[in-house]
């Protein structure tokens, strides 16, 4: 049996060495977007807040690691653009070369996450608006170079998932000089 997961963070890679477990025979093929597989959403604000020091302690897995512990096929920075159930298969795009393929399936196991919502208002969009989910996004936000421009305007929310980061979110804003106590 081959199975098909589209989404290789936290559900799509549970879920994923769960069917090994289940499936010792099974081929196993795991598409994320991102560049990376199975890392600590929660940490992400604690990483940029300073708790978490070590980028390492925030993937949990490497693609590599993966494979050699449970041969899970990890293809990152893999999108997943069209399921075609007639014939069960879906198309996939390496987004490093652009090359466009089809990877067929017995079965298909669907958990791409989400993106963060945006309301249209006016400033949506803009450079200095950020969101915190994937890995990417919190090294984004650490290699910013704050103009004094933005941080005069600075504004934040954080929503990571319904969990309460404002403390450490606070934290980051005060030693980062964006907000004072």
């Amino acid at each position: 049996m081959k199975v098909v997961i589209v989404g290789g963070v936290a559900g799509g890679a549970t879920a994923a060495a769960r069917i090994r477990r289940l499936d010792e025979q099974a081929e196993i093929v795991v598409f994320e977007r991102s560049g990376y597989v199975s890392y600590a959403n929660c940490g992400l604000p604690y990483y940029i807040g300073g708790v978490i020091t070590d980028p390492e302690e925030l993937t949990l897995q490497t693609p590599e690691r993966f494979f050699s512990r449970f041969r899970i096929s990890m293809k990152v920075r893999h999108e997943v653009t069209a399921i075609h159930p007639e014939k069960k298969a879906v198309s996939v795009t390496n987004l490093e070369t652009g090359e466009a393929f089809e990877e067929s399936y017995d079965k298909l196991l669907l958990s791409p996450g989400a993106k963060p919502a945006q309301p249209r208002l006016p400033g949506i969009g803009i450079r200095k608006l950020f969101t915190l989910r994937t890995v990417e996004d919190t090294l984004k936000l650490l290699n910013n170079q704050f103009t004094d421009e933005m941080m005069s305007e600075l504004t934040y929310y954080v929503d990571v998932e319904g969990r309460d980061v404002d403390e450490v979110a606070h934290e980051f804003l005060v030693s980062a000089g964006l907000l004072e106590e």
